[in-house]
């Protein structure tokens, strides 16, 4: 026990000794120790603070006996300008006690360590120390240079801030160790990396990770450092990697890529001794936009991810020369643009210029070429694009050669023709210029019919200023229009066919000047003149001007023909923001006001008749109001209608909409319904239909009621269908209105339907009917609008024609552009048309009618066929459309044939048939008639008339003047007849015209339809033998027609008949055209009375007559008045069975 004690204490006592020695020892060592830190430290600072102008400080120094000193809270500052450059928490030297013991202080450092630090620096504010740092290391003075010693450096937590007018960077490393020793330098780092370009803002934050392995020879010069970056991201476009080398072997540096993910290579090489630099790109099918990926761009830019590129391209700059390039590339492009296709590039370039040898694009449909140079320096550019067939991404195929040539500054192409689609302009030119901070720019081109212009000048900067003049000189506005609908984002342009064929015919010409300072503008239209170049009469006329504070149109005049609108509009904003209107129109002889105003989402109209109507627009996007009127006019030729409304809407935000009519009428105001029918309804349309529920339409002729409706029955398989009815009759039921019927449609519209008119009366729909005429049919309709199939069966129609009515039934079939009638009959005033059948081919415009006629003409029966012929030479024409208005369109030419024949009167037969021809023209129509066409003559489009006959005529006259559908004016000369050769026709076999003739003249003038007669025609020396009545012959005697107003008078004039004598006179009553009835006046000389001489199978009586008798013939019949006898002779009538 007592030995283990005193080996204790032995231990104990060593240990206290070796305590002692140790502190002997380090004392003085640690002493020493913190002298030559503290020199060395001193030192240091003095010696980075002379070199580098920027000053060293830190909070605290911890030196260590165990080989490592702590520097915590150092700062880097600018001495200048005071700016901390750097501020790091925490800084670790280690170093080798025995050396830095030894005095060689410089290479007793091992490593520096460096933890959670930030570093900024500014380069416009760091200039001159960045330019001292950058000599400093151009000498060799720097401080580290040529150490012999072996470091590592290891940075942890360390933000790197870089400011300069061109980028931004912020930079967090997160590792890093570099060593250096052995004449070799060596690392990794690990960090992320964003970079924002004040330049290019649209790029925003370009953002990645980046990690670096580097290896260098300090002896040599040489190493390779492996770069690669990850996760790049920016506003426009992202990308997974990117990998690079970057080396240096005998001075030259390199970079060169490293990836495995897409086919291209980059290689690029500096030379410092020749300051040259060289790069090269090659690929062979690189999709570019699938390795990098854009962003915010439309559907069309992101389908590129489906291109290829394959080619090089080779980049040199030397100091001498300047940068020198050439570009060899091709791409396959993906069915989106071009309908797939390819782009072939062959260029060279200088810092200079571009001279591009060939660009060449080929599409699916067509193709263009480029080539040309461009001049950088002086902006000139000079070459020749040739665009054959290619469509363009959102519009039509383009053809055109263009011709580009330049000079400073400026640039012109001109185009001999440009086809934009099936619209074609020649002489196009395109001139811009660039003086100082002005644009100067213009453009001309011309269409079928006119000229194109537009010039004008954009002045930049602060003070930017734009200012423009465009003229339009007799331009086809179908072209435009044309051109507008080449877009395929306009087709199909709803109603585009119509819209086109109504503007055909017209040319624009018109001038406007626009100037703005991008807060203002203003512009002004001095004359707009849009008109008909086929049509006189028909064209618009306007001027207008404004600013951004409200528009003026002015001087509106728009003619249509025999009707003409003109006018004007204003509107502005008020001091509120209120948007304030007002118009003012005449259209025709009919006034219209119109005024507005718009405030507060809410529109309030008012006007002329009553107009009044309020448009509430709610935040939610809905929209409801209300509108009325009384007696508001509608003229549309050649109906003229009022208007009385009660009515309000609803538009809801999910565009359903609905119209709700309390009331509304429509009164057609007697310009062509005779009696100013009135239609009243009341109901409601929404987008399911139309349906009203109280209709009436009522005159003084009748009053009928029912309800009408249109259904839009919900699309199936993409077939659209809407129904109709209507349901209309009378309160005793016997006049009816029903019409029923489907539309469809699909690929193509189809219709049919029904109806059934029972007892309507025409006194409705026209003029000098009365309320016994009327009409009953039935009718069908279907097919396509250009295959219609249609039926009516006419049971019965009752109509007006002068005093009397036609009565007369039918059926009509249309069918593949033909109309046929058949077994038609009718009768009018004791004439009767029987087997009236014919068909007419709309298409051709030709066909034929024939009919049975019989009649009663002095009370003798007159029969005869009649038949017409129509045909027109421009059929082919017309054949090649089948829609429903070029069908029932008239021709320019046409002819109508007419014929009389197996004609007879009281059974005696005209030998020889009537025939008359009509032959249409453009602008003229030709009338022929009579054997050899011994009647001819034309009546021009604008009125003027002439017919005239031949000596072939019995008949010869010249008629001259002017007639229309309103009025006549027409002068019959000449007229001259020889009674037995008018009268030869064989027709007359009871009497016969021996001696006489016809001479005069004839004013016809007045209204059309009821003219006036003035001038008179010589009946001379005639004798007439009617061997059944009279033994001698009657005459010579002679008498005049006067005409006067409506009536033709024929003055007492005597007749000799052998030994007798008597006087006569006579009158013809006309209405309108028509003979309407027929006096006369009769008497005998007492001491000359008039032999008779009358001999028929059944009587003979010869005696002497005597007279003093009035007779009246029209439409109540034959009535004699006065007395008359016979004496001196004698009455035989015949008993006998044989009629001796």
């Amino acid at each position: 026990m007592k030995q283990l004690w005193q080996i204790y204490v032995m231990e104990i006592l060593l240990f206290i000794v070796l305590l002692a020695g140790s502190v002997w020892i380090s004392v003085p060592l640690s002493t020493e120790l913190d002298k030559r830190l503290a020199q060395t430290a001193q030192g240091f600072v003095q010696k980075f603070e002379d070199n580098t102008g920027l000053s060293l400080s830190y909070s605290a120094l911890s030196p260590s006996i165990f080989r490592k000193i702590v520097i915590t809270g150092l700062r880097i500052t600018d001495t200048r300008t005071g700016f901390v450059l750097a501020n790091i928490h925490q800084v670790s030297l280690t170093y080798d006690l025995y050396t830095l013991l030894r005095g060689k202080i410089d290479t007793s450092l091992k490593k520096i360590t460096v933890k959670n630090g930030v570093l900024h620096v500014n380069t416009v504010i760091h200039k001159d120390t960045l330019e001292r740092l950058s000599s400093r290391s151009d000498t060799g003075n720097s401080s580290f240079s040529g150490l012999g010693m072996k470091i590592g450096l290891q940075a942890t937590n360390l933000r790197v801030l870089v400011s300069d007018p061109f980028l931004s960077l912020d930079s967090q490393i997160s590792s890093g160790s570099f060593s250096l020793g052995n004449g070799q330098i060596g690392g990794k780092l690990e960090a992320s990396l964003s970079v924002l370009f004040p330049t290019f803002e649209q790029a925003g934050t370009v953002r990645c990770s980046v990690s670096l392995d580097t290896v260098m020879d300090l002896e040599t010069g040489s190493g390779n450092s492996r770069v690669r970056l990850k996760s790049i991201d920016s506003k426009i476009a992202s990308l997974s990697s990117l990998a690079f080398v970057l080396s240096v072997k005998d001075g030259v540096v390199g970079i060169d890529s490293v990836q495995n993910i897409q086919p291209f290579d980059i290689h690029s090489s500096w030379f410092p001794q020749s300051r040259t630099l060289t790069a090269s790109f090659v690929c062979d099918r690189l999709q570019p936009f699938r390795w990098i990926e854009l962003k915010n761009t439309d559907a069309m830019i992101r389908k590129l991810n489906k291109s290829f590129v394959s080619g090089s391209v080779d980049v040199v700059w030397k100091p001498e020369s300047g940068l020198e390039y050439t570009v060899d590339l091709s791409s396959v492009l993906p069915t989106v643009f071009f309908g797939g296709g390819s782009i072939d590039c062959s260029l060279a370039g200088t810092g200079d210029s571009i001279d591009i040898s060939s660009l060449f694009l080929q599409g699916l449909s067509g193709s263009a070429f480029l080539t040309g140079s461009y001049d950088l320096g002086n902006h000139i550019p000079e070459g020749y694009v040739s665009i054959n067939g290619l469509a363009f991404p959102g519009l039509p195929a383009v053809s055109a050669d263009v011709y580009v040539q330049g000079a400073a500054d400026q640039i012109e192409l001109l185009l001999p023709e440009l086809a934009f689609g099936d619209s074609n302009w020649t002489s196009v030119s395109v001139q811009a210029g660039l003086a100082g901070n002005r644009i100067d720019f213009s453009a001309s081109a011309y269409d079928s019919s006119g000229k194109l212009g537009f010039e004008g000048s954009w002045l930049t900067g602060t003070q930017s200023f734009f200012e423009a003049y465009a003229s339009l000189d007799s331009v086809s506005v179908s072209d435009s229009l044309a051109a507008v609908f080449e877009i395929p984002a306009l087709r199909p342009f709803p109603s585009q066919s119509r819209l086109m064929s109504l503007f055909k015919e017209y040319e624009l010409t018109t001038e406007v000047y626009i100037s703005s300072d991008f807060s203002s503008f203003s512009y002004n239209l001095p004359r707009l003149v849009l008109a008909s170049t086929v049509r006189d009469g028909y064209y618009v006329l306007l001027s207008s001007n404004g600013t951004e504070n409200g528009i003026e149109l002015h001087d509106i005049e728009v003619s249509l023909g025999s009707k003409l609108i003109t006018g004007g509009i204003n509107a502005s904003r008020n001091s509120f923001n209120d948007i304030v209107f007002s118009s003012t129109f005449l259209y025709g002889s009919l006034p219209y006001e119109i005024s507005g105003l718009y405030s507060n989402r809410t529109l309030s109209l008012f006007g002329s008749y009553n107009l009044s109507s309020t448009v509430f627009f709610d935040v939610m996007g809905g929209i409801n109001g209300r509108a009325s009127c009384t007696g508001f006019p509608i003229s549309s030729d050649p109906f003229l209608f009022s208007i009385n409304l009660e009515s309000d809407f609803t538009v809801q935000p999910d565009q359903t909409w609905k119209l709700h009519i309390q009331s509304a009428s429509v009164e057609e105001m007697g310009s062509v319904l005779p009696l100013s029918t009135v239609l009243s309804l009341s109901g409601s349309v929404d987008p399911s239909g139309a349906f009203f529920d109280s209709v009436v339409m009522s005159d003084s002729a009748s009053e009928v009621s029912g309800s009408v409706s249109l259904t839009l029955i919900p699309s199936i398989d993409g077939t659209q269908r809407v129904t109709f009815d209507t349901n209309l009759e009378s309160g005793s039921g016997a006049e009816r209105y029903r019409i029923s019927g489907q539309l469809f449609k699909s690929a193509d519209l189809f219709f049919e339907g029904r109806g059934h008119f029972e007892h309507i009366p025409l006194s409705r729909f026209l003029k000098r009917q009365t309320d016994s005429n009327y009409a009953s049919l039935d009718f069908t309709l279907s097919g396509t609008p250009g295959n219609i199939l249609a039926t009516a069966h006419i049971s019965d129609i009752v109509y007006r024609i002068g005093e009397f009515d036609l009565d007369a039934q039918t059926s009509i079939v249309l069918e593949d552009g033909s109309v046929s009638f058949s077994e038609g009959v009718g009768s009018w005033h004791g004439n009767t048309f029987s087997n009236v059948n014919g068909v007419f081919s709309l298409e051709s415009f030709s066909g034929s009618m024939s009919a049975s006629y019989q009649g009663v003409l002095g009370k003798r029966g007159l029969s005869a066929l009649v038949s017409v012929a129509v045909d027109s030479p421009d059929h082919v024409i017309r054949s090649e459309s089948r829609s429903l208005s070029q069908l029932v369109r008239i021709p320019e030419m046409f002819t109508v044939k007419a014929d009389l024949s197996s004609l007879s009167w009281g059974g005696y037969a005209f030998k020889n048939p009537i025939t008359c021809m009509f032959v249409r023209q453009p602008g003229i129509t030709e009338v022929f008639a009579g054997k050899n066409r011994s009647v001819s003559g034309y009546l021009i489009d604008d009125g003027t008339f002439s017919l005239s006959s031949t000596g072939d005529s019995p008949l010869l006259f010249q008629a001259d003047g002017y007639l229309d559908f309103s009025t006549v004016d027409i002068t019959v000369n000449g007229i001259h007849s020889d009674l037995p050769r008018l009268t030869a026709s064989g027709a007359f076999d009871r009497f016969s015209v021996l001696e006489g003739t016809l001479d005069g003249e004839l004013q016809i003038s007045g209204i059309m339809n009821d003219p006036d007669f003035s001038g008179n025609i010589q009946a001379r020396n005639i004798r007439i033998a009617v061997p059944s009545v009279f033994s001698d012959v009657l005459g010579p005697f002679s008498f005049t027609l006067d005409g006067q107003g409506k009536n033709i008078a024929i003055p007492a004039f005597t007749v000799p008949i052998g030994t007798g004598m008597c006087s006569v006179d006579a009158a013809i009553e006309f209405d309108r055209w028509i003979p309407s009835g027929f006096s006369f006046h009769i008497a005998t000389d007492p001491k000359r009375l008039i032999p008779l001489d009358i001999t028929s199978s059944l009587v003979r009586i010869k005696s002497f007559f005597w007279a003093d008798l009035s007779a009246r013939y029209d439409s109540a019949g034959l009535v004699f008045s006065g007395k008359s006898g016979i004496e001196r002779g004698y009455i035989a009538v015949s008993m006998a069975p044989d009629g001796r």
